[in-house]
């Protein structure tokens, strides 16, 4: 596990070292669930969380920059790893730090968007306590992950040929066959729905919005019938036929 011990805090002013945020003008390609983050942020009565906001999980960038771009505000990435991309843009690379241990201070972000992140840590627990030290009062965190129950998988990954999503789920198959469909064993799994649940309440999180319902709608509402979408997203049906689940934390 990552040791704990002491590590500097920074501001989010520190972090950009006094940089004004600036828009982005081109057009980002990102997932669909940055999109669903940024419908939900410009809802009344959610507080209007308009930064700073951190993004966990850099990764190669797109999803921050969408967020910068879409929500006009200062967004700071955090990453293991520098991204290996032609499309990061280097005065907005992440800050390199491990998750379990972030380098900022209390209060520092209005809100966390942590998108397909925590099935791939040894420890989420600690992650989710390190993201709401980081939030201020009434901050908020998004969060998607792989569904555990789900029966099909991958169905709309960003950037992934229809090869790569047959071959993954007959991995995710073979893995259930073996016992060995767990975070903890390497495999893919995510969690159920009550199993992400029960995390977040142990994390400190009490106020929890499930949004995977409202995610599909938002995602496949123009693609799918609608007579689909409402057997989908019925409550026998959802929990298994989502892919992934979406949830939506208020400090």
């Amino acid at each position: 596990m990552f040791s704990s011990g002491n590590v500097p805090r920074y501001s989010a002013e520190e972090v950009l070292c006094g940089r004004l945020d600036q828009i982005i003008s081109l057009k980002v390609s990102t997932h669909a669930g940055a999109h669903h983050f940024c419908q939900i942020a410009r809802m009344p009565g959610l507080g209007q969380k308009y930064g700073p906001g951190l993004v966990v999980g850099y990764g190669q960038g797109h999803e921050a920059s969408f967020l910068k771009q879409c929500l006009r505000v200062t967004i700071i990435g955090v990453d293991l790893y520098p991204p290996a991309c032609d499309f990061c843009d280097q005065d907005f690379a992440p800050v390199l730090a491990n998750a379990l241990n972030l380098p900022f201070r209390e209060e520092t972000f209005e809100f966390v968007f942590c998108h397909h992140v925590i099935e791939h840590v040894a420890d989420p627990r600690t992650i989710l306590i390190e993201i709401k030290r980081v939030l201020r009062p009434g901050g908020w965190l998004y969060i998607g992950t792989p569904n555990r129950h789900r029966i099909v998988g991958y169905i709309g990954s960003y950037k992934v040929t229809f090869r790569q999503k047959i071959l993954w789920n007959l991995r995710d198959y073979a893995d259930r066959l073996r016992g060995q469909f767990t975070n903890e064993m390497g495999a893919h799994a995510g969690f159920s729905q009550q199993e992400l649940e029960d995390l977040l309440r142990k994390s400190g999180f009490s106020t929890i919005h499930w949004l995977t319902k409202e995610y599909l709608w938002f995602k496949y509402g123009h693609r799918w019938p609608r007579w689909v979408l409402r057997v989908v997203t019925s409550p026998a049906v959802i929990q298994f036929a989502a892919p992934s689940l979406y949830v939506l934390c208020e400090k």
